[in-house]
């Protein structure tokens, strides 16, 4: 903290936040190993001492997990977007300066290594210090770290208004730097209160159910509610008529379509929101030292040159003008990309990548890699557009300057191109009015759309192509023929597809809920076999509606000694059930082409005999399988009497037995 006197009358009270954040690590590295301690690792800890007793180590934190779709991926995105003023001034190189204050730091310039050192450790400081926001709001223990997230956000949005607001007053102070850090204590502000609304609602729970809630119960679940949700709009036969909807609810569901299950991930939102604070960052500062450069220029020129005072009014107005319209395209343009991002994930869950570059084919490698880089080059291309687009819309309201205030010239202009253009525009009107009303057919019927494409007046349609096939060659020398062939050279543009491609392969809702059900049938199995011990026999009334499904008892010998054949019967049901799978089998692909073979036959044997001969009944199938769900299962599956899927399975055995002939 410092108090800076900046004239003789006005006392400014600041607090920097780049030598506040030495003092951060003093708070956040504690908060760090406490949660560390309480997270759990995968070797359940170690045992230490002559007694077995066990030490339990710290766990690694995870700050924030860029694949997820779930709850708190916003609140990643704004713990991260907080972090941009630093992160401004990590690029600018000047984090490191406030190191001279702890210790003497040689001459930057003649060690370069030392240089490049200390921005490591600046980087490395940044991280520590936003590295509790996240794993306040990541641990499963959210009765210890919502309150510590609370507080230490607290502590920091404080420093924030801190750092601005004691020099209002101060007839010195800049504006534009308010301007900037403006979005970074509004982040800071979004993070108290969603971490004092999330230890509110810990606190309710905690009240209502007790210790059970100190310990978050949905922290390992691998599929989120969105997951389910697109699964069950899958399985849905027909979508519910709504009605007429408002224009505005039409359009946000067309191009959003929020209530399908497709939802951003943290990597997505994380990437658009800093892309969108860096953006307005840039606009401000380029905008605002823009203007008082050539401001500064027009006072200095007046007395000189007072012949292009109105030329420096102009190009200031301009500049802030096309500032501001880049500005509002790139914001735009950062909508329309979380629309695409909707669209082609949709896209890839059902397996259409008709979208995508044929040559696109990168290894598993190079796809990680350039996921990786997704982020940064996004915000990079963003950066980089709005200062061409700016550019671009500068040179415009030049042109347009130009006709206002210089007519003559512009008419000059016109009177050498103006004749070319019009040739070129009358030329491709003719073009297309032959096409049009000489060479085409008449309808065949009045009632069809357009016409057949059939030629007309041929001799006439051979004479006009031989003349214009030098005139159109000459107007294709500017546009190359080969660019839609360079996709892959493309850097921003194959990362984005590489992160669409890892994304799908860990965010496939299909994928998520399939390991969701299995998860919870593991759980549900182990805690029926904990604790069934013994199965009574059919004088208990309470369990005999259980034993009416099935023709055996049970017996905690039968659960246990049962359960590798219980797994074998289910891959043999499956098999039968759909033989087209046997050959993605790890022990059938690993088997000879004559072992594979008879595999084949075998199937296609048992599957014939039972439809001659009639399906048996589940308990025939296999007796004492001590599984009293087998019934059920049969019932949920249907019977190979189904002749549809019957000759489904015999033309898939078929065609199997086809190929290795």
């Amino acid at each position: 903290m410092a108090a800076n006197i900046t004239n003789s009358t006005v006392y400014c009270f600041t607090v920097d936040t780049v030598s506040f954040s030495d003092y951060a690590l003093i708070v956040a590295i504690p908060i760090l190993l406490l949660l560390s301690f309480l997270e759990s690792r995968g070797d359940g800890g170690r045992r230490s001492g002559s007694g077995g007793s066990r030490c339990r180590r710290p766990g690694l934190l995870v700050p924030v997990n860029f694949l997820d779709t779930g709850r708190n991926r916003w609140a990643y995105a704004i713990t991260l977007g907080a972090s941009t003023n630093m992160c401004v001034t990590l690029f600018n190189g000047s984090f490191g300066d406030h190191f001279d204050k702890w210790f003497k730091l040689p001459d930057n310039d003649s060690k370069p290594w030392l240089q490049q050192l200390i921005a490591l450790v600046s980087a490395m400081e940044v991280g520590l210090v936003y590295f509790p926001f996240l794993a306040c709001l990541k641990t499963r223990y959210r009765m210890v770290g919502l309150p510590l997230g609370l507080c230490y956000s607290i502590m920091w949005f404080v420093v924030y208004v801190l750092e601005h607001m004691g020099c209002l007053n101060n007839p010195s102070f800049v504006s534009a730097e308010l301007e900037i850090t403006l979005p970074g204590a509004i982040c800071h502000l979004i993070l108290v209160v969603k971490f004092a609304e999330l230890s509110v609602s810990c606190c309710k729970n905690f009240w209502t159910k007790g210790c059970r809630s100190v310990v978050d119960d949905d922290f390992d679940k691998v599929a989120g509610d969105s997951d389910f949700r697109y699964v069950r709009r899958l399985f849905a036969k027909t979508r519910p008529d709504t009605g007429p909807v408002p224009w505005y609810k039409w359009y946000f569901r067309k191009y959003t379509r929020a209530e399908d299950g497709v939802r951003f991930s943290a990597r997505m939102t994380t990437t658009m929101v800093v892309s969108f604070l860096c953006l307005y960052s840039l606009a401000v500062l380029e905008m605002e030292n823009g203007a008082v450069l050539i401001e500064y220029i027009r006072q200095q020129s007046k007395p000189i040159a007072p012949r292009i005072d109105h030329l420096l009014y102009a190009f200031k107005v301009s500049w802030i003008v096309s500032g501001v319209a880049a500005l509002l395209i790139h914001i735009a343009y950062i909508l329309v990309i979380m629309v695409n991002y909707r669209k082609h994930m949709r896209a890839l869950y059902r397996g259409d990548v008709s979208w995508m570059p044929s040559s696109f084919q990168p290894s598993t490698a190079n796809s990680i890699y350039s996921g990786m880089k997704y982020s940064g080059t996004q915000i990079a291309f963003i950066l980089w557009g709005f200062i061409v687009q700016q550019a671009t819309l500068l040179f415009i309201c030049a042109i347009i300057y130009g006709l206002v205030s210089y007519p003559n010239f512009i008419v000059r202009i016109l009177q050498y191109i103006g004749p070319t253009l019009g040739v070129t525009a009358a030329t491709l009107a003719v073009q297309m009015s032959l096409s049009a009303f000489v060479f085409s057919h008449d309808k065949i019927n009045p009632s069809d759309e357009d016409r057949p494409l059939a030629i007309d007046n041929r001799k006439l349609y051979h004479v006009t192509s031989y003349f214009l096939f030098f005139f159109n060659v000459m107007a294709r020398i500017d546009r190359s023929v080969l660019m839609p062939g360079f996709e892959n050279w493309d850097v921003g543009f194959r990362s984005y597809l590489d992160m669409l491609r890892i994304e799908v392969c860990h965010n496939h809702p299909v994928l998520l809920v399939f390991c969701q059900r299995l998860l919870n049938a593991a759980k549900r199995k182990h805690r029926e076999m904990l604790e069934i011990k013994t199965w009574p026999g059919d004088e208990d009334p309470q369990l005999r509606p259980l034993l009416v499904d099935v023709d055996f008892t049970f017996k905690s010998s039968d659960v246990f000694a049962n359960k590798r054949s219980k797994f074998k019967w289910l891959v043999l049901y499956t098999v039968l059930r759909n033989p087209t799978v046997v050959g993605s089998r790890k022990h059938v692909i690993s088997m000879e082409e004559v072992e594979r073979d008879h595999v084949y036959r075998f199937l296609a044997e048992r599957l014939f005999v039972a439809k001659a001969k009639g399906e048996p009944s589940m308990n025939e199938l296999y007796q004492g399988a001590g599984n009293f769900r087998v019934k059920s299962l049969d019932r949920s599956y249907g019977t190979f009497g189904d002749t549809e899927m019957y000759n489904k399975a015999r033309a898939g055995l078929q065609r199997s037995l086809s190929l290795q002939t």
